[in-house]
């Protein structure tokens, strides 16, 4: 799959920041970091052009602003709710994922990212 420069830029700020949720004025920092030149407006419709291909996707709102991160089928997050203490799981077989049968339904999965919560261990000890 071809990106375009501009997308091809942007996608290269996820993948060097692979842990980060980033929003579109993070982005932004960053591809002025490299000296780069891309308008918000063509950030904007990257992003959504990057999140119809999968390779990216939108993990939160948060203070009305969308969030954004490089979708992964190797790990998975687990996330505690009381401390917020963020793992990530390297998932063995993550071809297991790529087709999934509904009923008569068949669905390839192509990209992803899945997120656990709950209550870490050192956060039960405190209950």
């Amino acid at each position: 799959m071809n990106l375009s420069k501009n997308k091809s830029i942007i996608y290269r700020v996820f993948k060097e920041n692979p842990n980060l949720e980033l929003d579109i004025n993070d982005i932004l920092n960053f591809i002025n970091k490299d000296k780069l030149a891309i308008s918000k407006r063509t950030v904007y419709r990257s992003i959504e052009k990057l999140v119809g291909m999968g390779k990216i996707y939108c993990s939160s709102i948060y203070d009305r602003k969308r969030k954004f991160k490089l979708s992964d089928m190797n790990y998975c997050e687990i996330i505690c709710n009381k401390c917020n203490d963020l793992k990530k799981i390297k998932i063995i077989d993550h071809n297991k994922f790529k087709k999934y049968t509904i009923g008569d339904k068949s669905f390839d999965i192509t990209s992803g990212y899945i997120k656990f919560y709950g209550t870490c261990s050192k956060c039960l000890g405190k209950i």
